[in-house]
């Protein structure tokens, strides 16, 4: 959670349960007079754990978003949600429009969509940014992990059917903030769902072999020998994954001028920045 005032404050989860409706409460009514907006990219984001964990998935992905919303509202100042693209099926091949019908396949995709509604149906002015595939430095994340792997591993399986657009979670932020102070120069607020990802496409399996090799080209050793296609069924996992993550970014484009640069450009920046 990041409170704007003159400046920026980052919220972690030392500071805040974000889990504890009353600790959040407390920090809001605490700091109300400096809070303009609110950005929201706290989540639960443990796919597999949330199929047993679905209660405090919900509370941080339904339940903590309706009561930023809630206050915002009240307030009379913008909030920032961030959603994913998990929210759909993943059938087909095309990329999802934000009107195309949800239709979320695990525990987590229904608590990020139900947070969506709950958000909407506040009133707040609200932009919902739904976002794939996201990494960075903190936290748990695929790009993360194939760096982890590729140095205990000799071999490593890497699904080849899922496809979307690995998405820099430093860009994304930069371009969100830059969402919302263009979205509070518009006559209306442009509240609603916006999709906002990296541009192009590519599969799981693809992305492993690009994360490898542009950490080898910056000097990075592994113990990896070879990676291996896979077909997501033949993966055991707990929660069902959607085949096509691609989300159509046009209405970021259109309404905002928000656009990101190619998912490549990104993830090498991020590879050269964490070999440093």
């Amino acid at each position: 959670m990041l409170q704007l005032g003159d400046g920026a404050q980052g919220v972690n989860r030392r500071e805040i349960d974000l889990a504890q409706s009353d600790q959040v409460a407390q920090f809001l009514e605490k700091n109300t007079d400096q809070i303009s907006a609110i950005f929201n990219a706290a989540a639960y984001t443990q796919v597999d754990r949330a199929e047993t964990e679905s209660r405090l998935c919900f509370l941080l992905n339904e339940k903590l978003p309706v009561q930023l919303a809630e206050f915002c509202q009240k307030q009379k100042i913008p909030l920032v949600h961030f959603s994913t693209e998990f929210v759909f099926d993943g059938s087909g091949s095309n990329p999802w429009h934000e009107a195309d019908p949800p239709r979320p396949i695990n525990v987590y995709g229904e608590s990020k969509l139900a947070g969506e509604l709950a958000i909407l149906r506040s009133n707040a002015q609200a932009l919902i940014f739904r976002t794939s595939w996201v990494y960075g430095d903190h936290g748990k994340n695929f790009v993360n992990s194939i760096l982890d792997l590729a140095e205990k591993k000799e071999i490593m399986k890497v699904v080849d059917d899922q496809v979307g657009a690995p998405t820099s979670a430093l860009v994304l932020a930069a371009k969100a903030i830059e969402g919302l102070k263009r979205a509070q120069n518009l006559a209306r607020f442009p509240t609603g769902l916006l999709h906002l990802c990296n541009s192009g496409e590519t599969s799981r399996y693809e992305l492993a072999s690009r994360i490898i090799a542009e950490a080898r080209r910056g000097g990075r050793k592994f113990a990896v020998k070879e990676i291996v296609p896979v077909k997501t069924v033949a993966l055991v996992s707990n929660a069902l994954r959607p085949l096509n993550s691609r989300l159509n970014c046009n209405k970021a484009k259109t309404i905002l001028n928000l656009s990101m640069p190619p998912w490549q450009e990104s993830l090498e920046k991020y590879i050269l920045k964490s070999a440093l």
